[in-house]
């Protein structure tokens, strides 16, 4: 009798704490605690133009030291020759400006350049594709739904550029539809 209790309330204690960890596990789900790839792909995008911003902001710097800083002069001079390219040119180009920066260790930990191209020549969203680049002087820039470009105004607007995702659907809608922006 005392095996057929314990079996009982061993498996009603198992029951409990599945159930316990199943609530929680839905509840996190449910409130967006995992992150679903829109999360993870508005975060490439807010990666990639504080990348810029940090290649601008510490490439200025003319009172060098040492070769590593001279070397990001030059990463910030690559950066300011894209110009007003098409948008896989410019994701190419900015992924080998990335690569160099962060051989010289200026993004530190904090931007997984490998992790922002999947180990290729160019930056994807979760969904596999390429992101989509424009720098903010193409006339194209006023197709852009600017209602959802978050970033700017906020100290996020250095950037001579500005990334967006196709989204889910992969179909460029130039920041309508599903597509994501950075800081969303």
């Amino acid at each position: 009798m005392k095996i057929k209790t314990k079996t009982a309330i061993l498996t009603s204690f198992g029951l409990g704490v599945f159930c316990i960890i199943f609530i929680i596990y839905a509840y996190f789900f449910h409130c967006g605690c995992v992150r679903s790839k829109a999360t993870i792909t508005s975060y490439y995008c807010s990666s990639v133009l504080k990348g810029i911003d940090v290649i601008i902001q510490f490439g200025g710097n003319e009172k060098l030291l040492d070769d590593d800083e001279k070397d990001l002069i030059n990463q910030k001079k690559r950066l300011e020759e894209i110009g007003d390219r098409g948008s896989l040119e410019i994701n190419t180009c900015l992924v080998s400006i990335f690569k160099a920066s962060a051989n010289i260790g200026l993004f530190g930990e904090y931007i997984d350049v490998n992790a922002l191209t999947t180990g290729g020549e160019l930056f994807y969203d979760a969904y596999g594709s390429p992101l989509y680049f424009m720098n903010k002087t193409n006339l194209l820039f006023e197709k852009i739904n600017h209602s959802r470009i978050l970033g700017e105004g906020l100290g996020h607007d250095i950037s001579p550029y500005f990334v967006w995702s196709a989204g889910k659907n992969k179909i460029n809608e130039f920041g309508y539809g599903d597509d994501i922006m950075p800081y969303q």
